[in-house]
């Protein structure tokens, strides 16, 4: 197993996935209702019905395209899906233009529009998928930590054991498989032996057979342990917890922050403001990138770093966006600036929160597939230990077993199968004389089994 990388994440199922497209239902109204808010309020349910249609149609071709591609093609190109994301952000443009036309009453502005939703999908599905890729990753990865330590434990359960009390669980296991089959065995053979019974002798030597056959399975060696662990169940909380690594790359984190802000506000600002409020909205998320890079900086020096701390410096740098957009003559008498005025420090900490999750489940991965990989490398070399040491141990109950058990199971067998190799006519004559001695022979092995395993 290997760590999975941007490229791979992109290429995924997860650049196309259902949960991604529910995921962003949310955040895609907010910016509906952001863009078509304007000197007054929009009526609530024509924006919300077509927030809705565009995400269902240009979401559903995302989804579509996505799932087809990865079904089709063993390797997707990226440039394959980076397309995909492309047309889906032309199609939400153009949509948007004749939904705020025929629903809103707000101008069609198909360019403004193609260009914002394409530019907002390029940035923003990158984050969000490789953000699912490395969850299910991890998930992937848990899955596999727990049945490597669940295997390991065993494993080392028996090497604790000594030769003796292994032979004797051996021996055990044995009784407890086989005899239960010897008695049902007995039961057949039993009416079988019936003067009156036309009951065939050939399924009970092939059950015979299957016994013998089952009790030198039972003192086998291990099987090699498998490649592939099954799934852990979903969970919510690495998002949470990876919070916590967001410091490791400060720089990285803030910078990317503030691009994607700025990928989401600015188009915005330009359409409703101007030049000059662009300037102030660009430094506005400069200096909450600025307090976010600083306050990761910081982090760094308590020896605990959590969550909390994260999301503290999260807000302490949204609410620096907010103070310099009140600083700098941002006037809120209009529905406009109030609503760029949210949107900007929300944007922020989505953003912030994205990515530092992003980084800190991939930083937790990489941590967690090299313990994955020392724990396969340990159970690879206790079972090879293990397997020496229950060969030697088989060996040494197959032989107590072979007498009493075994040999007396393949006499069994020998002495149905002259029978039954006999002519027709001559059967009946030995058909009592051999069930009789079968049934003698079983219950001997009944009887040696509780005393090879200590029973009274």
């Amino acid at each position: 197993m290997q760590m999975i990388t941007v490229p791979d994440a992109l290429r995924g199922r997860w650049a196309s996935h259902p949960l991604g497209w529910l995921l962003l239902l949310v955040p895609n109204v907010a910016l509906v209702v952001l863009q078509e808010t304007g000197e007054t309020i929009p009526p609530l349910g024509a924006v919300l019905v077509s927030a809705l249609v565009q995400h269902i149609v240009a979401g559903g071709f995302l989804v579509a395209a996505g799932m087809l591609a990865v079904r089709l093609l063993a390797r997707v190109p990226i440039a394959l899906v980076f397309a995909i994301w492309t047309i889906s952000g032309v199609m939400r443009g153009l949509l948007s233009g004749w939904l705020a036309m025929q629903l809103i009453g707000n101008p069609s502005e198909y360019g403004y529009r193609v260009a914002y939703w394409t530019i907002a999908t390029l940035v923003w599905m990158p984050l969000f998928t490789y953000l699912l890729a490395q969850l299910e990753f991890r998930r992937r990865l848990l899955g596999q930590s727990e049945l490597l330590h669940a295997r390991i434990t065993v494993t080392q359960h028996r090497e604790r054991l000594s030769v003796d009390e292994r032979a004797a669980e051996l021996v055990t296991a044995v009784r407890d498989t086989v005899a239960p089959l010897i008695v049902e065995a007995h039961t057949t053979l039993a009416m079988a032996a019936d003067r009156d019974s036309r009951m065939s002798l050939k399924p009970i030597s092939e059950k015979l057979e299957l016994i013998a056959s089952t009790a030198r399975s039972v003192v086998e060696p291990p099987p090699a342990p498998e490649a592939v662990a099954p799934l852990a169940p979903a969970r919510w909380s690495p998002v949470i917890e990876a919070l916590a690594f967001a410091r490791a790359r400060p720089l990285y984190t803030s910078a990317l922050t503030g691009l994607a802000t700025v990928s989401l506000s600015l188009p915005e600002s330009l359409r409703e403001e101007g030049h000059n409020e662009v300037v102030v909205h660009t430094g506005a998320v400069i200096v909450g990138t600025a307090v976010l890079t600083l306050g990761l900086l910081l982090a760094r020096i308590p020896a605990r770093f959590s969550a909390i701390h994260a999301v503290a410096i999260f807000f302490a740098g949204a609410g620096s966006i907010v103070a310099f957009l009140f600083l700098f003559d941002v006037s809120v008498a209009g529905e406009s600036e109030l609503s760029l005025v949210i949107a900007i420090p929300a944007a922020f900490i989505v953003a912030a929160t994205v990515l530092s999750s992003a980084i800190g489940v991939g930083l937790g991965n990489i941590k967690l597939l090299a313990s994955v990989v020392e724990g396969t490398d340990i159970l690879r070399e206790l079972t090879e230990r293990s397997i020496s040491r229950e060969t030697a141990i088989g060996t040494k109950v197959s032989e107590l077993l072979h007498g009493p058990i075994l040999g007396r199971l393949s006499a069994c067998i020998m002495a149905i199968n002259f029978y039954l190799d006999e002519p027709e006519q001559s059967r009946s004559l030995r058909r009592d004389a051999t069930t009789t001695g079968v049934l003698a022979h079983l219950q001997l092995v009944a009887d040696d089994l509780e005393k090879l395993a200590g029973s009274d």
